[in-house]
């Protein structure tokens, strides 16, 4: 049972990471977690997981 808590990841911050990928498509999963915090996207609390980040896909 165990674990961490999931994190939800809302339509503002799936948009803000599908961006991050499109602009910078060699961009790591962590750094998309820190440009969250950085542009206040999400409170560290509140920060996606790094295979949430590699889950969402970009929409072309």
């Amino acid at each position: 049972m165990g674990g961490s808590k999931p994190r939800l990841a809302t339509p503002k911050v799936v948009e803000k990471i599908a961006q991050l990928k499109w602009e910078h498509p060699s961009m790591f999963a962590w750094e998309i977690r820190e440009r969250l915090l950085t542009d206040r996207i999400c409170p560290e609390d509140k920060i996606p997981s790094v295979s949430t980040n590699n889950y969402i896909q970009i929409q072309t």
